[in-house]
């Protein structure tokens, strides 16, 4: 069973002593698992202490970070954190002092949070634990509103609470006597710049906000036209170009309640009359991933280094060991069919697939020495069919299981899968859906367990579950492999010569821009002025990137925030009930994929290279493919009633004014969202869940809640 851990480092023995009873008598409503909370190490000056909630059980520390801590250091082995992320340092001899200290991975989907106080640090495997110890429970973050509404996860540093960061990726942290010392984690690549977090005190950057040009992507224009419509396809910080185009009445500030007299904002995209250039918007202390070299003007001082998240399709990076800036220009040139630079025809040289491969294995390969066969969930997709052929060259025992009736494919591609491979394929049945839905309980446990990350919309379970003993494993993080948000921009290479394969680097510029903006700023038009600037300004690091090359920009966007803050915080709720490994999320398996150029990735070839060097029985088993709209299963998230709906609606109105969501998002706008029946489900479900985090009726998750009818 999983169990979260939190260190405070302090500058003298009386605070340390105050912040660890602090973190040791937490609220349980505020925690997804029963405690009790207790003190599992001090330090000898008593300046540093590391506490833990729940019970220690089956733990990642020695298997996923062997080598990290001290050589055979069993105290400390019992003291580190569930996935070893944080863990105790080894001592000055004969001064008492000990350090702390805490790491993530490239991936860091095992995530770590960091808060600075006066006198003190304090770092955790659970946001929600530190914001209490803080004392900033209640200090919400409106970066994180405008994110869960935007992409839907929260983006860079931030979290639900200010003050409270993410740590970045493949960083440590060394915490001696209340200071915080940030070092990159030597796993053969180094952090980028842009997604190192922003500490309390730091100074606030200004940023200029100017309207883009509209683009055009008509499949008529000419070559020059699209050339320039790559330029203005760049997403930039401008207000209009991302749907907020009216401005509030004057005298009405972000931090006001309501907006009864405001216009509604039109929708992201939309707005014309932006706002003017030279207009400048100061940008909040938690303009995550703003480097500190940035400028009056707005722009940032410095290239990003894109050897901080691995090298660039079609340039060579840097070494490990090189602080240098690398070329990140756009991938425009096209010398093969693929219409990517760097792309092999008959795709990725052996060596980089047999790499992935042998990187797989080894990432699975513990997974024999823990008494039991491994519960694969199996589909007919791409990626968990990896997974099965990783564990059967390991020797692991397997049994797969596939959720669905006999004749839908993921349930006939699967079972073909498991027959070539020789392993027990078993089939669930999935129950019909529910007349009735308890959707308070799912919307307050959503938050509590989730660490108030994700929104109600995801299936994320409820908290205190039974703990099981079985070992599960899945193909999460297979994108990983295929370029990220970079494999949807790039779109299908074209196989003939001429203008339009001449084209394809301008277009695929300007979908790459299209896809950020959607992906980004999509409900824009939700938030008022203020905290929407700030947003805004805290995506212009991304920008700059998609600017230089809007495929590799895409490819760690993905790394950096799906994978590092969704799937982090996902994974986190799935560990509460359940021993689950994702080999695909392992460093060295991304690594690995990531030296492999970007043109082979965005194709497929790589995944397909890897199964093949896996398992050659199974290249010629097609793909399951998604259902259609005629034939896909009822998802009552999507298309539950008027019951639904009007509980909906007065929850988020109800919740929302007593939390301070209306000082964040426009009152007007959200209640013509909240007329039924509800077009856009999916933000009706994130704006409920943060009207749960920021009123605090997440701690009723417990409560029992009346059932309501679905449809």
């Amino acid at each position: 069973m999983i169990y979260f851990t939190l260190a405070v480092s302090t500058a003298t023995p009386e605070r340390c002593a105050m912040l660890t009873d602090r973190a040791r008598i937490a609220d349980p409503a505020i925690m997804p698992i029963p405690g009790p909370a207790k003190v599992v190490w001090r330090s000898p000056d008593g300046r540093a202490a590391v506490i833990r909630w729940g019970e220690a059980g089956w733990s990642n520390a020695g298997r996923d970070n062997a080598g990290q801590h001290g050589a055979g250091d069993r105290a400390n082995a019992a003291v580190a954190s569930h996935a070893g992320t944080i863990w105790i340092g080894d001592p000055t001899p004969g001064s008492g002092r000990t350090p702390v200290c805490a790491r993530t991975s490239i991936t860091r989907v095992d995530p770590v949070y960091a808060a600075e106080i006066p006198g003190a640090v304090i770092v955790a495997d659970r946001a929600t634990w530190a914001a209490w110890t803080a004392g900033r429970l209640d200090d919400h973050d409106p970066l994180h509103v405008c994110a869960l509404l935007n992409p839907g996860f929260p983006l860079g540093a931030a979290t639900p609470f200010g003050g409270v960061s993410a740590l970045s990726p493949a960083t440590t942290l060394h915490l001696l006597n209340g200071e915080l010392t940030r070092i990159p984690t030597p796993v053969g690549t180094q952090v980028p710049r842009f997604a190192v977090p922003r500490t309390a005190g730091t100074s606030r950057p200004s940023v200029r906000l100017s309207a883009p040009r509209p683009v055009e992507t008509s499949a008529a224009d000419s070559a020059a036209d699209v050339a320039d419509a790559a330029d203005a396809g760049v997403v930039q910080t401008g207000l209009a170009g991302l749907g907020l185009a009216e401005p509030e009445p004057a005298g009405v500030s972000a931090g006001q309640a309501g907006g009864g007299q405001s216009p509604p904002a039109n929708r992201a995209g939309a707005g014309q009359d932006g706002v003017a250039d030279g207009t400048r918007v100061t940008a909040g202390d938690r303009v995550t991933g703003v480097d500190s070299t940035t400028g009056g003007d707005g722009t940032t001082g410095g290239r990003v280094n894109r050897a901080a998240v691995g090298p660039t399709s079609g340039h060579t990076a840097s070494g490990a060991g090189d602080s240098g800036p690398v070329d990140s220009a756009p991938v425009e040139s096209s010398s093969s069919d693929s219409g990517l630079t760097g792309a092999s025809p008959a795709g990725p040289g052996r060596g980089g697939a047999r790499a992935v491969a042998d990187a797989l294995v080894a990432a699975v390969g513990p997974l024999r020495d823990l008494g039991g066969p491994v519960e694969l969930s199996l589909t007919g997709g791409k990626d968990s069919r990896l997974i099965a052929a990783a564990l059967v060259t390991a020797g692991v025992p397997v049994v797969a299981q596939t959720h669905g009736f006999p004749d839908h494919p993921d349930v006939v591609v699967a079972a073909e899968i498991a027959r070539r491979l020789g392993i027990e394929h078993i089939v669930r049945t999935p129950a019909a859906p529910g007349q009735e839905i308890d959707v308070l309980a799912r919307i307050r446990a959503t938050v509590l367990v989730a660490d108030g990350m994700l929104s109600a919309f995801e299936n994320v379970g409820r908290p205190d579950p039974a703990p099981s003993p079985v070992i599960t494993a899945g193909g999460h993080g297979g994108e990983l492999l295929r370029g990220g948000y970079a494999e949807t921009a790039a779109g299908k290479p074209r196989s003939t010569g001429g203008l339009r394969a001449a084209l394809d680097p301008a277009r695929r510029a300007v979908r790459g821009a299209e896809m950020f903006r959607r992906l980004t700023a999509r409900h824009l038009g939700l938030l008022r002025r203020g905290p929407a600037a700030s947003y805004v300004a805290s995506l212009a690091p991304w920008s700059a990137a998609l600017a230089r090359g809007p495929l590799p920009a895409l490819d760690d966007f993905y790394l950096v925030n799906r994978a590092g803050r969704w799937s982090a915080a996902a994974r986190q709720a799935y560990l509460i009930r359940e021993r689950l490994v994702q080999p695909l999320f392992d460093d060295q398996v991304v690594l690995a994929a990531r030296a492999v150029p970007l043109a082979d990735r965005v194709s497929g070839r790589l995944s397909a290279a890897v199964l093949a060097e896996l398992s050659p029985a199974l290249t010629d088993i097609p793909l399951a493919g998604k259902p259609t709209a005629n034939n896909a299963p009822f998802d009552w998230r999507r298309q539950y009633g008027d019951v639904i709906s009007l509980f909906l609606r007065s929850y988020i109105l109800d919740q929302g004014a007593a939390g301070g969501l209306f000082e964040v998002v426009n009152r007007r706008t959200v209640e013509n969202l909240l007329a039924p029946p509800h077009g856009d489900r999916a933000t009706v479900w994130a704006l409920a869940t943060l009207a749960c985090l920021l009123s605090g009726d997440y701690r009723l998750a417990r409560d029992s809640s009346p059932y309501l009818a679905v449809s």
